[in-house]
């Protein structure tokens, strides 16, 4: 999927005001972003209760890509944030884009090329003296050149065939056991199940897949020299993709910004996420009915219930992820 950058933006609070700092909020607000930001986290403090302060302080940097509809998407980097009463509320760099055919891996990697650019956004917003100053820092920059999907493709393409399967589920799940991965992977296949081959911008659930993070042991995973989260929830997309037998076309999708921590996972909404669901980014034990956590063992799953075409794969202990994409059999 081809994307354009049309300009960047912002949303959110800073200690600079008192108020929110929004640029273009006619076409934000067209977008649905800014009111399910603002339902969940309302949602959230009545869920948490007095723990809800803590989690939204400590809210973990997330990057996401939100289909605006008609073929645009926003891409955005979220933080935690506060205005100048300590009011706390996130706030994103948003980029606008507007993109050509489906959702894939290579898309999702090509989106790393704009993260130097939104980083210094953020840290100029941060520095900022007035309200206007911060507008001013997303409006004066220009739209940079569309990323390089090809070239993301082929960096993907690599980085699957030189990773170990086994190193992999070491850095995601803290272990090499193949009862793990077969969870993961057999919950996978029963999400997906019920949409392959339709459109699955209807469904109103979500899935949480595993990423690697950088605290890990995996010193010899073939990540590359900057660690980043976004070259595994590639591999999880397209793993989604192949399942569903069709590309993403809608939703959402929420990936964390850097692998810090014991945990990090890749949120994928079919449609566009309900303000419950807000709640997946700033606690991820927390129990969602309408989304499933694929690396947690749910009632009734027995080995059995994994298709044998992915047994294989994952009982191979010389497989690397491009054999899951590519269907290579033992």
């Amino acid at each position: 999927m081809p994307l354009r950058i049309e300009r960047f933006g912002c949303f959110g609070k800073l200690p600079v005001s008192r108020e929110f700092l929004v640029d273009d909020p006619r076409r934000l607000s067209e977008s649905g972003f800014d009111r399910w930001v603002g339902e969940g986290l309302g949602l959230a403090k009545a869920r948490f209760g007095p723990r809800a302060d803590r989690l939204v302080a400590e809210f973990p940097a997330w990057r996401f890509l939100w289909s605006s509809g008609r073929g645009s998407w926003l891409h955005g980097l979220m933080v935690a944030g506060e205005d100048g009463a300590g009011r706390r509320h996130p706030f994103t760099i948003l980029a606008w884009c507007e993109a050509q055919g489906p959702l894939t891996g290579a898309t999702l990697l090509s989106l790393d090329d704009l993260l130097p650019s939104m980083r210094r956004l953020l840290e100029a917003c941060r520095n900022a003296a007035t309200p206007a100053e911060v507008l001013d820092v997303v409006r004066r920059e220009p739209a940079p050149a569309p990323p390089d999907e090809r070239g993301s493709g082929a960096s993907l393409d690599r980085w699957l065939r030189a990773t170990r399967a086994e190193e992999f589920w070491t850095a995601a799940l803290g272990d090499a056991d193949a009862a793990s991965r077969r969870v993961v992977l057999s919950n996978l296949e029963e999400s997906a199940a019920p949409l392959r081959g339709r459109d699955p911008s209807g469904a109103r659930y979500g899935l949480s897949l595993p990423l690697p993070v950088s605290g890990a042991d995996h010193a010899t995973l073939a990540t590359p020299d900057a660690f980043t989260t976004t070259t595994p929830a590639a591999f999880w997309l397209d793993m989604l993709n192949r399942e569903l037998g069709r590309p993403l076309e809608a939703g959402a999708i929420f990936w964390r910004a850097d692998g810090a921590g014991l945990s990090a996972d890749l949120l994928v909404f079919f449609s566009r996420p309900s303000g419950p669901q807000w709640a997946a980014l700033i606690d991820p034990d927390v129990e969602l009915e309408s989304l499933s956590v694929l690396k947690r063992h749910y009632p009734g799953f027995t080995r059995e219930q994994l298709s044998p075409a992915m047994t294989g794969r994952v009982s191979r202990p010389d497989a690397r992820l491009s054999d899951y994409l590519d269907g290579k059999e033992t």
